[in-house]
């Protein structure tokens, strides 16, 4: 691992009993503390990922040659090791950043193919914050160098609209019908099940988006009704006249009236 002088930073020590090596270490960068751990395990070897608990929960990465097959990050198949790193990311709680339709990052000169050993993983947090990309060969290494880019200045936008699918006003037979024609070419005897997945999200949500009106209100609840919208307006009312004109029917007339609002609201 290599770090610019100005940038401070700690090693920390990872004791592996030589069976897979693992480097760490927290840098500084403005006031944020990044740890970075970075995994190197041959494919004649355990993964070793008992070595690489009790991450932090918050600011972590952690990137390298895992030499394990999963369809999450590419491959055809997954092989034992790919679900072994697949249990370890659930229970780190870490996010993997590879997209299964990246570029592969290593070239095999022995058997002339391809795949993606690089991996990158990072905490919920540092996961909205960075992108990942694949960029040209670098001093002839059958590895392509991987960039972790991390906008350390990001914020996530709070959404001021709320668009709401109207499902009062859907047209269901027209939208049963686009279902069944987007999703008929489909393959679902592809092997990478995320991109199964997402073909047939975009399929359903084109055809939801063609028959179900959609709209946003402020204050929108799903349960409120025209009769309870009624009984409020009623309440409202009642209640301005008893502040103007307070007397004991007035404050009957309201309790009633609030009585009754409450009945239908539960």
């Amino acid at each position: 691992m290599l770090i610019k002088n100005s940038i401070p930073a700690q090693e920390i020590k990872v004791d592996t009993n030589q069976q897979a090596e693992v480097q760490g270490v927290k840098i500084t960068v403005d006031s944020a503390v990044i740890t970075i751990y970075n995994l190197y395990c041959p494919p004649d070897k355990e993964l070793s990922l008992q070595y690489l608990e009790n991450l932090p929960s918050e600011n972590c990465l952690v990137v390298g040659d895992f030499n394990s097959h999963s369809t999450c990050w590419g491959y055809e198949e997954t092989d034992r090791r790919g679900e072994e790193v697949e249990d370890w990311q659930i229970d780190a709680q870490m996010i993997l950043l590879n997209d299964p339709e990246d570029p592969p990052t290593f070239f095999s000169r022995r058997w002339l193919s391809t795949s993606t050993p690089d991996l990158a993983f990072a905490t919920d947090d540092l996961s909205k914050k960075t992108t990942r990309g694949i960029l040209s060969q670098l001093g002839g290494s059958d590895h392509r160098p991987v960039k972790l880019a991390i906008n350390l200045q990001y914020r996530p936008q709070n959404s001021t609209t709320f668009p709401r699918w109207n499902y009062k006003k859907a047209d269901w037979n027209i939208f049963a019908s686009l279902t069944d024609l987007y999703t008929r070419g489909l393959k679902t005897d592809d092997l990478n099940i995320n991109r199964v997945t997402r073909n047939f999200n975009q399929a359903i949500l084109k055809a939801a988006s063609e028959t179900i009106p959609r709209g946003a209100r402020k204050n929108y609840r799903p349960y409120w009704t025209e009769e309870l919208q009624e009984l409020e307006d009623e309440v409202s009312s009642i209640r301005e006249e008893v502040e103007e004109n307070p007397s004991v029917d007035n404050n009957i007339t309201l309790k009633a009236a609030t009585a009754k609002y409450r009945r239908a609201y539960l």
